[in-house]
């Protein structure tokens, strides 16, 4: 990505940043967000979800939000100097817990090919969400769409998904 036409991210104290910024930096709390979420659905649900949706879902969303925070420098340079700082720094480690998330996915989906139908739909809105594709533009730099886009994608990982294993795996209706 080039960035040569955005402003130098502030490094100074950087090497001093929290433990809490390196957590927020990292969407470490996003993660687990993700699985918060998937517990809370699990007991409304009244069901135990099986160790695959735990591992599909953690890793589809660490792999959205670190791609995430490699296509926001210039949103960033601007809202964010001191996480664009942070992230320019650290952009190829970014994109290595990115590729070694899809690698160990790409990994669990060919023993579990059935759930392929849910992945691909969402890191497909992922990347649509994050990178100009076929020379479209980024969902997220269209109003309203952007809101949607994010609002369908965790629901879809936390509600829809399960639904359809639920109606799958039990031969039932909710």
């Amino acid at each position: 990505m080039n960035t040569e036409h955005l402003p130098k991210g502030n490094l100074i104290g950087l090497e001093n940043i929290s433990l809490l910024d390196r957590f927020v930096y990292n969407r470490i709390h996003l993660t687990i967000c993700s699985m918060c979420a998937l517990w809370c659905t699990s007991n409304v649900l009244g069901i135990q979800y099986s160790t695959s949706t735990w591992i599909i879902v953690c890793l589809s969303v660490t792999i959205i939000y670190q791609l995430n925070r490699v296509s926001d420098f210039t949103e960033d340079c601007y809202n964010a100097p001191r996480e664009y700082a942070f992230n320019s720094k650290y952009s190829r480690e970014i994109v290595s817990v990115a590729v070694i998330a899809g690698a160990i996915l790409c990994v669990y989906l060919i023993k579990n090919l059935i759930l392929i139908v849910y992945v691909f739909p969402l890191l497909g809105l992922g990347l649509f969400y994050n990178f100009k594709i076929l020379n479209s533009t980024r969902l997220k730099d269209i109003p309203v769409v952007k809101n949607i886009a994010s609002a369908f994608g965790w629901s879809f990982a936390t509600v829809i998904f399960q639904a359809w294993l639920i109606i799958r795996r039990y031969n039932r209706p909710l």
